[in-house]
């Protein structure tokens, strides 16, 4: 006893509306009509190509590095997700980090005796999730990202149906999108100087030791330029506790970049960069056949126009009355 767990993904959805061009078209018996809805299946065809085909060179020219070492812009990661706050809870009662739900009614049964299911609600998780690995930790907002998940689990609660789908603690991911690194307020040009003067109150604090350090002359005091020494060996101290501190403290996130998808899933992406680029194949090849039908229905539109006959206009015979003999 199942439920239709079939979605209007995205493929179907173009497939679907050129299949209504083409009706459309294949309907009327006016010839620019007729062409002019198949040309708009082909563009339909044209851009999802283009889609697809972006998509997979994306994936393909992105390689895959550790969360610490990973430069700012595209980027592909691999890690184990962890929990970034609490830990959610799906309707069945499973603890995850992530899971996505759609809750269907029964509404009776067919004429082959099998239940038929009414999608009641359809939700996810928006609380953001961390992937990984043994260097750091990344960030990611489910809000913006694409899932490429396993069959989702069933469960039936009498005239209730819930499919979850889930990502687990430690479950190995496999992300693609925009990373970027965002540092505390202390790592500030303001929150830097504050730490330069405090430095430097605390070394006023230690008199002896100041005099030890910057006093160059032995007069016992310092002077304009000894003090301007100390500051800028105050600011060096400062900017190097702030860069072996900025990897440890820095936030990452991946987000959704500018007209590509932020994609989650638990497969390594090659596989899905070969999903791709069948897919664009498939659009290509659709873009060619309506091409093709196009030529076809223009060029017999001709032939049959050439075929007609020619009616001349006839020389007009008049009717000559014959007297007849007695």
């Amino acid at each position: 006893m199942q439920m239709n767990r079939n979605r209007l993904t995205e493929v179907g959805a173009v497939f679907l509306a050129q299949a209504v061009l083409l009706l459309l078209g294949l309907l009327t018996t006016y010839l620019p009509w007729r062409l002019a809805m198949m040309a708009l299946a082909a563009l339909l065809s044209i851009l999802a190509w283009q889609r697809y085909l972006g998509r997979r060179r994306a994936l393909e020219n992105t390689p895959e590095s550790p969360i610490a070492s990973t430069a700012q812009g595209l980027a592909v990661l691999a890690g184990r997700a962890r929990v970034h706050g609490e830990l959610q809870r799906t309707p069945s009662g499973v603890d995850c980090v992530w899971f996505r739900c759609v809750h269907a009614r029964a509404m009776g049964k067919d004429v082959y005796n099998r239940r038929q299911w009414r999608i009641v609600r359809r939700w996810q998780t928006t609380e953001p999730f961390l992937i990984a690995d043994e260097r750091g930790a990344c960030l990611i907002d489910p809000a913006q990202a694409e899932f490429d998940l396993p069959e989702p689990e069933q469960h039936i609660r009498g005239d209730d149906c819930f499919l979850e789908w889930a990502i687990m603690e430690r479950t190995a991911l496999h992300a693609f999108g925009r990373f970027s690194s965002e540092l505390p307020d202390r790592h500030s040009p303001q929150a830097v100087r504050a730490a330069v003067s405090e430095r430097l109150s605390d070394w006023k604090s230690d008199r002896v030791d100041l005099l030890r350090r910057f006093d160059a002359d032995g007069n016992g005091e310092i002077d304009v330029q000894e003090w301007e020494q100390a500051r800028t060996a105050a600011a060096r101290e400062v900017e190097t506790e702030r860069i072996r501190a900025a990897a440890a403290e820095a936030t990452h996130t991946l987000g959704k970049p500018a007209g590509l998808p932020l994609i989650v899933s638990t497969r390594e992406l090659a596989l899905l960069g070969q999903r791709y680029r069948r897919i664009a194949r498939w659009f290509l090849l659709s873009t060619f056949a309506i091409l093709l039908g196009m030529w076809w229905f223009y060029h017999d539109a001709a032939r049959q126009h050439h075929r007609r006959p020619v009616v001349h206009q006839s020389a007009q015979v008049h009717d000559v009355s014959v007297p007849r003999l007695a």
